[in-house]
């Protein structure tokens, strides 16, 4: 199973992975953690809105707090507008909406969480936890489950399971893709010019990338084969599942199935592709220079100065149109890890002067069509037209006419349909095919679920040892997994100093965190 997608899509889908913690784990950045990437910025000295006000049948206002995930949203006023008009006859409720930058949301949400009443709704990042210690979320267990079947059906128990705190329900997951594979992403052109036919279906052996990449080597000599996933990192992740944490200090081999927490270093999947890539460095099929690598493989592979980068990515099939630029090879088909059914999510704040209501509405966010396209995508007419791109009668959302992005003044659903609580029912975007939601929802049936699921580590007990590992991490990781040092001669090495800096201790707290979700 491989997948050919428009670059568009595929990038959009990277960002939802470096700012949301892709499922299994990231790629580390500087900081590594999600809360960091979402750190307090400056304020933007953008004016907010004034909350909605309750009309003279004094109808409750529900806030809702999200990032609004890089996109513009000048229009916000109008939508909220134009949602209200359905939310007062669906449920009875206006919604007011306050957007945030990542880089804000995060101290704005803390300051309004502090606010009794300011805030209803909020977009919860990284599981539910966190926000239950602090008691600031409600618990929504008794509401969820006196829904209708119809909303109930739209999230696999599962992942229902994943966002409980001691069996009680505290947030929804987002509705996204939960699933991605270990894969390649391969410039085309370049691919079909070594001959190589493009194959839906195939799963590709590490050793079968090798070889095309030695073709590529031959052919082109001034081409990188492989470079990194995120700037010096080979591969962030391929089949062990370390419980959200991007830095692999204790980890679950075998897709999260084996129930025990163990080094990195005792991975059997780790030190095979670490032998192999050593193999390929050595043959000059890697990045030679890679450890201090700043540019990104999207770049590289999107205008052919590479031919291939191992990633994780959702990647189902059908979706290619005939101007992709990068396709997906598949190594390892795809699977749900630890933390992704919490990744992305939307709570009610346990301070919320009417939770009843705000549950209503926020089931609108999820399935009531009308609502979730004025969220995703503006007015129509201003920030949107639907067009039938393909000729097929399937109608998509574009830029209205004499409309462009920089001037668009509603971008949610362009740059992030991820960030809303549904990103499959709202109309398709341009770079999204015909049967996109169809092909995703196949894809997510077949994916294997991690023994893990809905464990999330929390490092706090353990923050000295922890951070103390994480410094041997960044001393032999990247080195080792893309084959500049190798493994056989570093392995011992980079096992005795993790166990040094604290790895046991690190690894009894995972132990004792997963042995409670699985209620051992």
């Amino acid at each position: 199973m491989k997948l050919r997608k428009m670059l568009a899509l595929m990038l959009a889908l990277l960002v939802a992975a470096a700012l949301l913690a892709s499922c299994g784990t990231t790629t580390p950045t500087d900081s590594g953690k999600q809360e960091e990437a979402a750190a307090p910025a400056e304020d933007s000295g953008k004016e907010e809105e004034p909350a909605a006000e309750a009309d003279a049948g004094d109808v409750p206002v529900v806030t809702l707090v999200m990032p609004n995930a890089g996109g513009n949203d000048e229009n916000l006023p109008k939508v909220i507008d134009a949602m209200n008009e359905i939310l007062v006859k669906e449920v009875g409720a206006k919604i007011d909406i306050k957007m945030f930058s990542f880089g804000e949301y995060s101290q704005r949400l803390t300051t309004m969480l502090t606010e009794a009443g300011s805030v209803d709704i909020f977009y919860v990042g990284g599981g539910p936890s966190t926000y239950v210690d602090k008691d600031q979320l409600y618990d929504i267990t008794d509401l969820f489950e006196a829904s209708d079947d119809s909303f109930k059906n739209l999230f696999k128990e599962a992942y229902v399971e994943a966002n409980k705190v001691d069996g009680r329900l505290y947030s929804l997951t987002s509705l996204i893709n939960f699933s991605n594979e270990f894969l390649c992403r391969c410039n085309r052109e370049l691919y079909e010019s070594l001959g190589y036919e493009i194959d839906d279906n195939k799963i590709w052996t590490v050793d079968e990338i090798f070889d095309l990449c030695r073709a590529c080597k031959e052919k082109y000599p001034d081409v990188y084969p492989i470079v990194p996933q995120s700037t010096n990192v080979t591969v962030a992740c391929i089949n062990w599942d370390s419980l959200g944490d991007s830095y692999h200090i204790g980890t679950v081999a075998d897709f999260g199935t084996t129930g025990q927490v163990v080094s990195i270093t005792e991975v059997p999947e780790f030190i095979e592709f670490a032998r192999k890539m050593h193999s390929a460095y050595e043959e000059g099929l890697m990045m030679k220079d890679y450890l201090s690598n700043t540019e990104s493989w999207s770049t590289m592979c999107a205008n052919g100065k590479a031919l291939l980068a191992f990633d994780a990515g959702a990647a189902p099939n059908g979706l290619v149109t005939d101007d992709t630029t990068v396709i997906s090879l598949t190594i390892v088909p795809n699977w749900s890890a630890s933390n992704c059914a919490v990744r992305l999510g939307y709570g009610i704040n346990s301070t919320s002067k009417n939770p009843e209501k705000a549950f209503e509405v926020l089931k609108q966010l999820y399935y009531n069509e009308d609502v979730l396209n004025l969220l995703t995508w503006g007015i129509e007419g201003e920030n949107y037209q639907l067009k039938d791109i393909n000729g097929t009668g399937v109608m998509h959302a574009v830029d209205p006419d004499g409309i462009a992005q920089e001037n668009n003044t509603y971008t949610l659903g362009y740059v992030a349909k991820w960030i809303t609580p549904n990103m499959f029912d709202s109309y398709l975007g341009a770079s999204q095919t015909d049967n996109w939601k169809e092909a995703y929802s196949e894809y997510e049936q077949g994916a294997v679920i991690s023994g893990c699921m809905g464990c999330v580590f929390d490092s706090t007990k353990v923050s000295d040892a922890y951070s103390a590992c994480i410094n041997v991490y960044q001393k032999y990781y990247a080195a080792i997994i893309g084959g500049a040092w190798d493994v056989d001669e570093y392995l011992e090495e980079f096992a005795s100093e993790l166990k040094a800096a604290g790895e046991d201790e690190v690894i009894a707290e995972k132990q004792a965190q997963l042995d409670a979700v699985l209620g051992k």
